[in-house]
């Protein structure tokens, strides 16, 4: 049946029917009464005896949805729906009582949620009735935040004969909420690349807010240079919006503020300000490496990746496929190297996919990772080889062959578990020795074990050996990866799910571990204080030019004596010459850490340590995973790829980390469209930043 005309929206919970009669529409509502009804004013049930109905009375129902339960007598008048705004307190609202059996009838308010579970309910605080007797009012609010949504609210009237109830509809409306916003900087004559704000609307839709944003100082940025995207349903009442930030055409250096305010349909509103800088040069010590050599300079058209610094940060060696750096359209990805010093871009021009550079300190050599098949000699894997291009004599090796030159017969440097990517060779300072990993089973004599092995290649002998194996010399009875090596190629380093490399391992031992290989012994580094394999797994080995020094990650919580409390992946140094073991972590505490860390890098003297990391560092909160450098000698850690307005980038800086031989540059990858002005290719770039020493 249909609720009484102006009945709030859950009247039909009080288990009333509405029978339409002449004149109006009544309400059936069941009672324990048999007290009759007046035949002489209303329609009056009887049963088949003719005395009046003891199972239900048919009431004159409210016209503007008021209920009673007794024709004439107890009602409360209709309640019109309401909308109230967080920490707001409507006026009192009248209470209209009428046919009260008693001078001081019962009065209590009830609440459901319409949008969650119906056993969500208002605080008893927020609904209150006050007054006595027949003049009662009710007061709505104050209503927090977390209470937003739509909700029935139920007045009930008990007179100790009967009860009567009128019920509405309340919206808790909160103003839309905007997120902080990172301040933004640029330099003279170059735009604020567009970025996103995401906000939250409990209302009908995110699409229906108003956006206005307005500028401080109208000499550096003018309110016509703030653009403001449409706002994108992104449901659950998200809506996402771009902003882009025009300066004045004038070119005023200066700072501003920025307010944006949001707007709902019902009036409530939200803001947040940020800051606005303009300055004549960039101070964040950010230089964008795979930029174009126009005037001024503008980031590539291409994807740029998995950069490489030869020892003093000259030449940056990169992969891309942009077609404006150099020339060509190396749309699978070829190797370019930026020249600092001369300012010039060169393109290796390799016919393939070609990715994981490496480069030797003088420049001269880089080892890296192709699908090419045209490069050096005959090429019958129809997969991934390992290459060395002497920048000297512009010539290719092929460094993944047997000691008589055969190609390996299947890929070398893939990680199947990255969707098939590429894993970087490493290579000696003088380019001689060029270690790698390889899948394939005809580089040396004897390789049975069908998985992944790591490789060492002598350019000047044309020797290859195997190195993944054992002190005695035992092949690995499980893959192989990520090696790293020392300057003079002495010392290797390797991560493997092997069991038989070193003597104490089991079966049970089912994660990777790192291990070292140095004059023809295998040791495991990733092992706890009494000698034992640690109880998570650890990988990716770097280490300095000595081989002294060894860092990797790993998620073991047993490595030291004081055990990793919260179970996080951190980093490992050790001094394989005193036999000491550090961690580091971002919280430079030995025994807790808040985030993950990753994929270290050493420099030549083991004096800096890059790596990346999920957590958070003060100043610098985006979310994302971001570099850092940690200098041995003081403790201290610096950010990686600050933005234009020296806080966190719109885009994470900890991938692709690598840093030169001494220490002072550190190249990294990064989405970041805040480090380098004149960023707006939406697409990963490669950087640059430059610190002081160690």
């Amino acid at each position: 049946s249909e609720p009484a005309p102006g009945a709030g929206e859950d009247a039909a919970a009080f288990d009333s029917a509405t029978i339409p009669v002449d004149g109006g529409s009544w309400d059936a509502a069941p009672h324990t009464s048999d007290v009759g009804v007046d035949a002489s004013s209303q329609p009056q049930a009887v049963d088949a005896s003719g005395d009046a109905s003891s199972e239900a009375e048919l009431d004159a129902g409210s016209p503007d949805g008021g209920s009673t339960s007794d024709s004439g007598a107890l009602a409360v008048g209709a309640l019109e729906d309401r909308v109230i705004q967080i920490q707001q307190t409507l006026e009192p609202i009248p209470l209209t009582i009428t046919g009260a059996a008693m001078a001081d009838p019962t009065v209590t308010v009830a609440s459901a949620s319409l949008d969650a579970p119906s056993a969500t309910q208002l605080p008893s605080t927020a609904l209150t009735v006050t007054g006595s007797g027949l003049d009662r009012a009710l007061v709505i609010g104050p209503i927090e935040a977390s209470f937003a949504g739509r909700y029935s609210v139920t007045v009930l009237v008990d007179d100790g004969v009967s009860t009567a109830s009128a019920a509405f509809t309340l919206r808790v409306n909160a103003p839309p909420a905007l997120p902080l916003i990172a301040d933004s900087a640029t330099v003279v004559g170059f735009p604020i690349p567009p970025f996103s704000v995401v906000l939250y609307e409990d209302g009908p839709s995110p699409t229906t807010v108003e956006l206005t944003a307005a500028s401080s100082d109208p000499s550096v940025l003018s309110d016509d240079g703030i653009a403001l995207g449409p706002i994108i349903d992104l449901g659950g009442g998200r809506g996402s919006f771009s902003i882009t930030l025009t300066p004045n055409a004038a070119g005023v250096e200066g700072s501003c503020e920025v307010t944006l305010q949001a707007r709902d349909d019902e009036g409530a509103s939200s803001s947040q300000t940020f800051g606005v800088t303009i300055r004549a040069t960039a101070t964040n010590g950010v230089e964008l490496v795979s930029r174009t050599s126009a005037t001024p300079p503008a980031s590539s058209n291409g994807l740029s990746l998995s950069p490489a610094v030869d020892g003093q940060g000259r030449h940056v060696v990169f992969s891309s496929t942009a077609s404006d750096l150099a020339g060509g359209s190396p749309s699978a990805g070829d190797l370019f190297v930026r020249d600092r010093v001369a300012g010039t871009v060169t393109r290796l021009g390799v016919p393939g996919r070609t990715d994981a550079p490496t480069i030797t300190p003088d420049g001269r050599f880089i080892a890296f990772v192709s699908l090419a098949s045209s490069l050096a000699g005959t090429d019958t894997n129809q997969g991934a080889d390992v290459f060395v291009y002497d920048r000297q004599t512009a010539t290719f090796e092929r460094a993944s062959v047997a000691s008589d030159g055969t190609p390996g017969n299947q890929p070398s440097s893939v990680d199947p578990s990255a969707g098939n990517g590429l894993r970087p060779p490493a290579i000696s300072d003088d380019g001689r020795y060029v270690a790698f990993e390889s899948e394939a089973t005809n580089l040396v004599a004897g390789d049975t074990n069908g998985v992944a092995d790591i490789f060492l290649r002598d350019r000047l002998t044309g020797t290859t050996t195997r190195i993944s194996v054992s002190s005695s010399g035992a092949q690995a009875n499980a893959p192989s990866t990520e090696v790293a090596m020392s300057g003079d190629g002495a010392v290797l380093a390797f991560e493997s799910m092997a069991t038989n490399l070193v003597d104490g391992e089991t079966e049970s031992d089912s994660h990777a571990d790192v291990y070292v290989r140095a004059a023809n012994s295998t040791s495991r580094a990733s092992s706890t204080a009494g000698g034992a394999p640690g109880n998570g797994a650890s990988t990716s080995p770097a280490l300095d030019a000595t081989g002294r020094h060894l860092a990797f990650a790993s998620a073991a919580t047993d490595l030291l004596t004081a055990p990793e409390l919260y179970g996080k992946i951190d980093i490992y140094l050790l001094d394989r010459q005193a036999g000491t073991k550090t961690r580091i972590n971002l919280d430079l505490n030995p025994q807790a850490s808040q985030g993950h860390c990753g994929t270290p890098r050493l420099s030549a003297g083991g004096s800096r340590l890059v790596f990346r990391s999920d957590g958070i560092f003060p100043g610098y909160v985006n979310g994302l995973i971001n570099g850092y450098a940690f200098d041995l000698p003081s403790s201290t850690l610096t950010f990686v790829g600050p933005s234009l307005a020296l806080g966190a980038p719109n885009g994470g800086s900890g991938y692709g980390l690598n840093l030169s031989a001494d220490g002072r540059v550190i190249v990294f990858q990064s989405s970041a469209s805040n480090l380098f002005p004149g960023d707006t290719n939406g697409a990963i770039d490669v950087f640059l930043q430059e610190l002081a020493e160690p």
